[in-house]
């Protein structure tokens, strides 16, 4: 949800790993399914969520 929210105001590919890192912990996102526990794995959920977008979801 937060990158499609980072996308919508067209961030996502702008804002550094840390910065999403901070805003899912800001949000409390840490229950989520796809919790993200650090940069790596925020540049990989990226990725992700790229890929899922030429593909479609």
């Amino acid at each position: 949800m937060l990158f499609s929210i980072l996308d919508g105001f067209k961030w996502l590919d702008d804002i550094k790993a840390s910065e999403i890192l901070d805003l899912y912990n800001e949000m409390e996102l840490d229950g989520d399914q796809n919790y993200i526990e650090d940069e790596n794995s925020v540049v990989k959920k990226r990725i992700e969520y790229r890929k899922k977008q030429k593909t479609g979801f």
